[in-house]
């Protein structure tokens, strides 16, 4: 039987999602920018890339 749970987050990513839980306006575009993919994945929800506001 397969097991549909994720695996725990560890190191880049759990920086990321740190980092996001601390500043919830938002990151930059370019931070983190490998983690980011991931854990829109893996946060189901809990991290969502949206569109930049400011120029």
């Amino acid at each position: 039987m397969r097991d549909d749970t994720a695996a725990p987050v560890r190191g880049r990513h759990l920086k990321a999602l740190r980092a996001c839980a601390l500043r919830p306006l938002g990151l930059r575009r370019g931070v983190y920018t490998s983690a980011m993919p991931v854990l829109v994945l893996v946060a189901r929800g809990l991290v969502e890339e949206g569109l930049t506001r400011w120029k």
